[in-house]
């Protein structure tokens, strides 16, 4: 960092080629240089965000050599990125993927729409096995998330990301079935949220699995009050997959009845039937509990009054 010194102006457009040449050089693994710590990776992406080094944004007057030198200082960092994805280190390929999502978010639209097939299909290969590494798949899963926003941005690509964002729903919904690390669930989560606001159609076969996966892990309380809420907000979203009223109405309807369902698990007395009977419109027949995707009633009741309220809270949520 301290080789940054020397620069008078940092946000020059004619440092911006040097300065990603001196990043790439210094905080990207290829044998000789070492791999950056977190805080230095952190410092890169400061770095790409703040001088806008991806961006290839010309004055109108530029110089063809200065066109020329960022293009090629573009060049040798997408090159090098693509070599860490697709490195059989576990830790380089942690980096490369780690970056890959700013990268895709800071780049042009030209260069984005260019590469993204290309990251996507490479990050797909790290959340399906054999890939092993909980690192790889959960900074896997943000890259993917971001790669998919800025696509979602595009309305000239809609079929395209519908295609692509259908490639990854079965791999998230086999991680959400895993009993994985929270960071790993918290980053499969998110991306499938992404994936639910940009191309919702991509999910409409799988939307019954997609419900019981997050449900199951609402009711199984074992996991903390902010994972909770980030599964509360996607079962929150899931009906935009189908896009009808129904959809948004039946599930209502579940959340609703599944709150009586664990109330009255908690506290004896209450009579479900008459509660189910306030919670469904005249003429209509009582929709399945999401509780039927959890555990049985007399499990649930052995469970802390803590959780409990936890649950009913994420579900009050939605």
């Amino acid at each position: 960092m301290a080789s940054l010194n020397h620069f008078a102006n940092m946000y020059d457009v004619k440092l911006k080629p040097r300065l990603l040449r001196l990043l790439t050089d210094e905080y990207l693994p290829d044998g000789a240089v070492p791999v950056p710590t977190p805080p230095e990776l952190s410092y890169v992406v400061h770095a790409i965000k703040n001088f806008g080094l991806l961006s290839e944004s010309f004055p109108d007057l530029s110089e063809s050599k200065l066109v020329e030198d960022w293009k090629s200082s573009v060049d040798v960092w997408f090159d090098r990125l693509l070599s860490l994805v697709s490195s059989e280190s576990t830790v380089n390929c942690w980096v490369g993927t780690s970056l890959l999502g700013v990268t895709c978010l800071e780049c042009s639209s030209n260069r984005f729409l260019a590469s993204y097939p290309i990251w996507l299909d490479k990050l797909l290969s790290h959340i399906e096995p054999p890939s092993d590494s909980e690192f790889v798949k959960a900074a896997s899963c943000a890259s993917i998330s971001d790669v998919l926003t800025r696509l979602g941005g595009y309305s000239n690509v809609t079929r395209e990301g519908i295609s692509h964002a259908g490639k990854f729903i079965q791999p998230v919904l086999n991680l959400l079935n895993e009993d994985s690390s929270e960071a790993l669930l918290e980053g499969a989560v998110g991306l499938l949220c992404t994936i639910i606001t940009f191309f919702p159609s991509s999910l409409h076969h799988d939307y019954e699995t997609a419900e019981a996966a997050i449900v199951s892990k609402i009711m199984s309380r074992k996991y903390s009050v902010n994972m909770l809420k980030k599964y509360a907000h996607c079962l929150a979203l899931l009906p935009k997959s189908r896009g009808d009223e129904d959809s948004w109405s039946l599930m209502m309807q579940k959340l609703l009845i599944s709150i009586n369902v664990n109330l009255t698990d908690a506290f004896a007395g209450l009579r479900e039937e008459a509660a189910v009977k306030f919670l469904v419109p005249p003429g209509k027949d009582p929709s399945t509990s999401l509780a039927n995707h959890s555990e049985s009633s007399g499990q649930a009741s052995q469970k802390s009054g803590r959780l409990l309220v936890e649950v009913l809270l994420s579900l009050g949520s939605c």
